[in-house]
Protein backbone atom coordinates (compact mmCIF):
# COMPACT_ATOMS: atom_id res chain seq x y z
CA UNK A 1 0.00 0.00 0.00
CA UNK A 2 2.72 2.50 1.01
CA UNK A 3 6.39 2.19 0.18
CA UNK A 4 8.71 4.16 2.49
CA UNK A 5 12.28 5.11 1.65
CA UNK A 6 14.49 6.86 4.18
CA UNK A 7 17.30 9.23 3.29
CA UNK A 8 18.90 10.30 6.55
CA UNK A 9 16.27 12.18 8.54
CA UNK A 10 13.95 12.54 5.52
CA UNK A 11 11.41 9.91 4.49
CA UNK A 12 9.68 9.59 1.13
CA UNK A 13 6.42 7.65 0.87
CA UNK A 14 4.97 6.34 -2.36
CA UNK A 15 1.23 5.69 -2.02
CA UNK A 16 0.12 2.86 -4.29
CA UNK A 17 -3.34 2.50 -5.78
CA UNK A 18 -6.39 3.37 -3.66
CA UNK A 19 -6.97 5.78 -0.79
CA UNK A 20 -10.52 4.88 0.16
CA UNK A 21 -12.45 4.05 3.29
CA UNK A 22 -11.46 0.39 2.84
CA UNK A 23 -7.75 1.19 3.21
CA UNK A 24 -8.07 4.17 5.58
CA UNK A 25 -7.24 2.53 8.92
CA UNK A 26 -4.19 0.61 7.70
CA UNK A 27 -2.97 3.53 5.60
CA UNK A 28 -3.34 5.93 8.54
CA UNK A 29 -1.07 3.75 10.64
CA UNK A 30 1.50 3.45 7.84
CA UNK A 31 1.56 7.21 7.19
CA UNK A 32 1.80 8.09 10.89
CA UNK A 33 4.62 5.58 11.41
CA UNK A 34 6.52 7.07 8.48
CA UNK A 35 5.86 10.59 9.78
CA UNK A 36 6.94 9.83 13.35
CA UNK A 37 10.13 8.13 12.15
CA UNK A 38 11.61 11.17 10.36
CA UNK A 39 12.30 14.88 10.59
CA UNK A 40 10.67 15.58 7.20
CA UNK A 41 8.16 13.61 5.13
CA UNK A 42 7.38 13.71 1.43
CA UNK A 43 4.33 11.80 0.16
CA UNK A 44 4.23 10.95 -3.55
CA UNK A 45 0.62 10.68 -4.72
CA UNK A 46 1.30 9.90 -8.39
CA UNK A 47 0.08 6.29 -8.17
CA UNK A 48 -3.20 7.01 -6.39
CA UNK A 49 -5.81 5.70 -8.80
CA UNK A 50 -8.83 6.20 -6.53
CA UNK A 51 -9.47 8.48 -3.55
CA UNK A 52 -12.62 9.23 -1.59
CA UNK A 53 -13.39 11.55 1.31
CA UNK A 54 -11.80 9.08 3.78
CA UNK A 55 -8.54 9.23 1.81
CA UNK A 56 -8.73 12.99 1.70
CA UNK A 57 -9.27 13.04 5.47
CA UNK A 58 -6.03 11.09 5.88
CA UNK A 59 -4.14 13.75 3.94
CA UNK A 60 -5.83 16.53 5.91
CA UNK A 61 -5.09 14.86 9.25
CA UNK A 62 -1.44 14.33 8.34
CA UNK A 63 -1.08 17.94 7.23
CA UNK A 64 -2.77 19.20 10.44
CA UNK A 65 -0.45 17.03 12.55
CA UNK A 66 2.52 18.50 10.68
CA UNK A 67 1.29 22.05 11.29
CA UNK A 68 0.70 21.36 14.99
CA UNK A 69 4.15 19.78 15.41
CA UNK A 70 5.90 22.26 13.11
CA UNK A 71 7.38 19.34 11.20
CA UNK A 72 7.42 19.47 7.38
CA UNK A 73 5.21 17.21 5.29
CA UNK A 74 4.83 17.73 1.55
CA UNK A 75 2.53 16.08 -0.94
CA UNK A 76 4.01 15.78 -4.42
CA UNK A 77 3.13 14.41 -7.85
CA UNK A 78 -0.62 14.52 -7.28
CA UNK A 79 -2.51 12.10 -9.51
CA UNK A 80 -5.49 13.44 -11.44
CA UNK A 81 -7.77 11.68 -8.91
CA UNK A 82 -6.16 13.51 -5.99
CA UNK A 83 -6.30 16.83 -7.83
CA UNK A 84 -9.98 16.28 -8.62
CA UNK A 85 -11.00 15.68 -5.00
CA UNK A 86 -8.90 18.58 -3.71
CA UNK A 87 -10.60 20.85 -6.26
CA UNK A 88 -14.02 19.39 -5.46
CA UNK A 89 -13.65 20.42 -1.81
CA UNK A 90 -11.88 23.69 -2.68
CA UNK A 91 -9.00 23.12 -0.29
CA UNK A 92 -5.97 23.69 -2.53
CA UNK A 93 -4.60 26.49 -0.36
CA UNK A 94 -4.80 24.46 2.86
CA UNK A 95 -2.17 22.05 1.61
CA UNK A 96 0.13 24.76 0.30
CA UNK A 97 1.81 22.29 -2.06
CA UNK A 98 2.37 22.95 -5.73
CA UNK A 99 -0.14 20.87 -7.65
CA UNK A 100 0.74 20.00 -11.23
CA UNK A 101 -1.61 18.12 -13.47
CA UNK A 102 0.03 14.87 -14.66
CA UNK A 103 0.40 16.22 -18.22
CA UNK A 104 2.20 19.31 -16.82
CA UNK A 105 4.42 17.19 -14.59
CA UNK A 106 5.53 14.93 -17.44
CA UNK A 107 6.59 17.88 -19.59
CA UNK A 108 8.84 19.30 -16.85
CA UNK A 109 10.92 16.10 -16.45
Amino acid sequence: MIEVNKDGTRSCCQVHEKMTIYQAAAMRDELLNAYCDCAELEVDLSRVDEIDSAGLQLLLALKQTAIAQDKPVRFVNHSVHVVDIIHLFGIEQFFGDQILMPSEASTTH
